[in-house]
């Protein structure tokens, strides 16, 4: 561990410092100190040019560099930053090619290439989102393990904060609410998802960001399977879907998360129930598994409850029979069930 140790430390002081002599290590190769004082920036951004036409990314981008690198207030220097990004994103180094683009973006004039630079930063982080891996400490020394995913995160949001009306905006948002939702952060992902809706109601994105936040609700629910509140947001966010996209058929398909929620919090429900009856606890097993059914009367969970309580108290199957057929003949919702009298419950047989 410590011989690694030491490899590591090596490499990443060679890629940031100068060593002794003429020569320097760089994150676009090795530069000597006398190669870059020879010839002029300009010389230096024409023979750049030349390779970029020729597709030859690694010329183009070493040219580029040297003229950021020893020639920073040349006229040339700010235009070659993003060359430069140009170049390593073509190289897939999309970290190092993220980076130029950000000293590009910093010139105080408004930069010529500011919505090219953007969307080449789009670009990087849905490479990251979809799992492409970049190097430790922003060299070229090391291969690419590490995840990107924060990256992404980041430049969305620049994306979206300086572009906040442009369809990279919405683009972003989407990016950013499908990669929280991968990486468990529903929250997150559900108040992007709205953002976008907010924001372009009638972007073609919009109907596919109603179906996403009702999968994420799904999965919430699994994880919150105790927070009713879940069930709740998702019935509206499908009645606002089916307000603002009728004839979307796509509807049904965010409609058909609301039963399979449903089933979640009543399998949390009977689970809990199970548990008590494992404690010999049937007076608190009978209350989860009469909650369940009260709740959740359609789910398929709601008939396992049944057959328990048949077992456990079956005054209690009878007090909620009645309770749902009056649900389902009024309009009105019916008086609620009241507390279970366990003194009228027996539980010798269990």
């Amino acid at each position: 561990m410590k011989k690694i140790f030491t490899l590591v430390l090596f490499f990443s002081l060679c890629s940031v410092s100068r060593l002794p002599g003429e020569v320097v290590f760089r994150n676009s190769g090795i530069i000597t100190s006398k190669e870059a004082g020879i010839r002029t920036p300009q010389e230096h951004y024409y023979t750049a040019s030349k390779a970029m036409e020729c597709s030859n990314w690694r010329i183009a981008e070493k040219n580029f560099s040297i003229i950021t690198k020893y020639f920073p207030k040349s006229e040339y220097a700010p235009e070659s930053h993003f060359y430069a990004g140009v170049c390593l994103y073509e190289l897939k180094e999309f970290e190092l090619a993220n980076k130029n683009f950000n000293n590009y973006m910093k010139e105080k004039n408004s930069p010529k290439f500011f919505e090219e630079a953007l969307q080449y930063k789009f670009c990087i982080a849905e490479q990251f989102r979809a799992g492409v891996k970049r190097r430790p400490f922003g060299t070229r020394e090391f291969f690419k393990f590490l995840s990107g995913e924060r990256i992404s995160l980041n430049v969305y949001d620049e994306v979206i904060a300086a572009l906040p009306g442009h369809d990279l905006a919405a683009r972003s948002l989407f990016s950013k609410g499908a990669l929280l939702h991968k990486i468990r952060e529903y929250r997150e992902s559900i108040e992007a998802y709205q953002t976008l809706i907010r924001r372009f109601p009638k972007h073609e994105l919009t109907p596919e960001s109603y179906i996403n936040i009702t999968k994420i609700y799904l999965d919430l629910s699994k994880v919150e399977f105790q927070n009713p509140d879940i069930v709740s947001l998702a019935e509206v966010t499908v009645k606002k879907f089916a307000m603002e996209f009728p004839g979307d058929e796509r509807v049904i398909a965010a409609q058909q998360c609301i039963p399979a929620i449903t089933e979640v919090y009543a399998q949390g429900l009977f689970d809990t129930g199970q548990f008590y009856e494992r404690k010999y606890k049937s007076k608190a097993s009978v209350i989860y598994y009469e909650n369940a059914i009260r709740q959740f009367p359609n789910t398929e969970i709601a008939q396992l409850c049944r057959e328990r309580l048949k077992a456990l108290a079956p005054c209690v199957v009878q007090a909620l029979d009645t309770f749902l057929i009056k649900t389902l003949s009024e309009s009105e919702a019916a008086e609620p069930l009241g507390d279970i009298n366990f003194e009228e419950i027996d539980f010798s047989g269990m």
